[in-house]
Formats: C-alpha cells, structure tokens, sequence
C-alpha cells in the first residue's frame, strides 16, 4: 500500500506544506513534551501525562505526513490514521505502530485495539475529548 493508495481510499489528500507549517508543529510537540516533563515533576495523574505525550507523538507523526505533502481527512478516524501513516516515513518495518497504537487506544479509554476493518462501515473512533454514551 502506498500514500496515493490511501488517497483513492479517501483515507488521505494530498495538500501541499512549508517549512514554516512543519516548524510550528514540530515546535507544538516540543511544547507538549516540555509539558510532560513538567506533569511528571509535579506527579499529576498517569492520564494527564500519557495525555501530553501522546499528544506530542500525534503532533510529530503529524508533521511527517505534512512533510510528505498529505493530511488525513477529517472525520475518517483521524489519530489512527496519522499513526498508521508512520510505515510511509520514519517506520516501515512498523516496529514503532503497534505500541503508539496502543497508546492510542489507551488514551481514547479503548480495551481493544481500533481499526475500520474491526468495524465494518465505521468512519471514526470516539476521541478522548469526545463525550461517551452508553
């Protein structure tokens, strides 16, 4: 599979960068771990540390798939999708996925591991930030 294969999926689309983008995401997940480091000092609650550091993981994947001239199309299971987009940059043998994945999951308060396949018609994943029914 390739990016333009994610593409026609309507997983991704293509839209140009700049330094300049990249530099304020890039600068964003250095704010995020520097918030992290500060969380941990001060011993605030495991939630909010993994909080922050998943944050600055999805900040950075972020940047490189900004890098690569795409950007994963809102509604469509955004943060998984970012994650996964890693294979096309800095993780191709996927070593690093899975375990940013279950943060992932963790984060979003899932006790199993999301992917559309697992859900057939399913667009997107409840975030942390969304509220929960049920």
């Amino acid at each position: 599979m390739t990016l333009e294969t994610w593409v026609k999926n309507t997983w991704l689309e293509k839209r140009g960068s700049d330094r300049e983008e990249i530099g304020r995401l890039l600068a964003l997940a250095d704010g995020r771990l520097e918030d992290y480091r500060r969380a941990t000092e001060a011993k605030l609650s495991a939630d909010v540390q993994l909080g922050l550091a998943y944050d600055a993981i999805r900040i950075s994947a972020t940047a490189a798939l900004r890098a690569a001239g795409y950007r994963v199309v809102r509604g469509g299971s955004e943060h998984y999708r970012t994650i996964e987009a890693l294979e096309f940059s800095i993780d191709p043998q996927k070593k690093l996925i899975p375990a940013l994945d279950k943060l992932r999951t963790k984060r979003a308060g899932t006790s199993r591991p999301y992917s559309p396949e697992h859900c057939p018609g399913s667009r997107s994943v409840p975030q942390a930030h969304e509220p929960r029914t049920g």
